[in-house]
């Protein structure tokens, strides 16, 4: 027998992600029309920010006002670096975001994939087929002509995406990073979230509840998750599976009809030795 497993053209298996990611984005976009005017598909390391004066939704009305065919807003997904102090976190009420210590890569230095990649605001009334980066269908208004998508990356508005968690942040790689990016931004952003996360603390139990020893469990987690994306369904990931790196969307089934999915068995150990990780910059 010829051995196909982990094939993206002949294993099913090396491919069900797809429509697993498919399948919970658009039941989310579903449930969200008449609901919510914009709703945005990101991932939890993705921190979506608008600089200056202003908020996303008071710029994305500008937009739409300007744009009265918009379907979605596509906007710059910036790749960036975190490192992360979790040991100093004993309970919620010590938590920091540390948005000053985000280095912004230059654009030579990402990944080709994760270069071109962006990130996009829907409007749910008006998309019919799309995925986290890309738009293949759209409803049509009134007059029969098809609602567009309009690229906003000119404008301050785009996510952070935060890495905070791959190998190259204890052993970094020789890479170069954005210099001229205002990192003051970053810093006022910092202090606005700082500050309205500790008026949602203020006189909660659960801020004074204590979580240590917690970070070694979180960045078990993280590299399972870093992990199922490079060893995909129990096969590991070769230049001809590449998009199994892409499974971590659909290693759960959509929560709204608590569907399950067959895991196949784990095939590494000891993962603060010996994992491999996708790398997402070039040197």
């Amino acid at each position: 027998m010829v051995n196909f497993r982990g094939d993206y053209w002949t294993d099913p298996n090396a491919r069900v992600f797809r429509h697993a990611a498919t399948a919970f984005m658009h039941d989310c976009m579903l449930r969200a029309r008449g609901q919510a005017k914009y709703v945005a598909n990101v991932d939890m390391d993705d921190l979506p920010f608008c600089s200056g004066d202003g908020n996303i939704g008071e710029r994305l009305e500008e937009e739409s006002d300007k744009k009265p065919r918009a379907a979605q807003f596509i906007a710059q997904w910036i790749l960036s670096q975190q490192k992360q102090d979790w040991e100093t976190v004993e309970s919620p009420k010590n938590v920091r975001f540390e948005l000053s210590s985000v280095r912004i890569l230059n654009r030579n230095s990402i990944r080709w994939d994760y270069r071109v990649s962006k990130k996009i605001f829907h409007r749910p009334d008006r998309v019919i087929h799309f995925d986290m980066h890309r738009v293949f269908k759209n409803e049509q208004n009134s007059e029969g002509l098809e609602y567009e998508a309009v690229d906003i990356s000119e404008l301050k508005i785009f996510f952070l995406h935060l890495r905070r968690f791959e190998r190259d942040l204890i052993i970094p790689k020789l890479i170069r990073f954005n210099e001229s990016f205002d990192y003051s931004q970053l810093i006022a952003l910092n202090h606005r979230m700082t500050t309205n996360y500790a008026i949602r603390m203020r006189n909660q139990a659960f801020a004074e509840k204590i979580m240590t020893p917690w970070a070694h469990e979180a960045r078990t987690i993280m590299r399972n998750l870093e992990q199922c994306r490079r060893e995909a369904f129990g096969t590991r990931l070769t230049g001809r599976n590449k998009m199994c790196q892409q499974s971590s969307s659909g290693c759960r089934g959509m929560l709204t009809v608590g569907d399950r999915f067959h895991f196949a068995s784990m095939t590494w150990l000891d993962l603060t030795h010996t994992a491999l990780f996708n790398s997402y910059v070039e040197s």
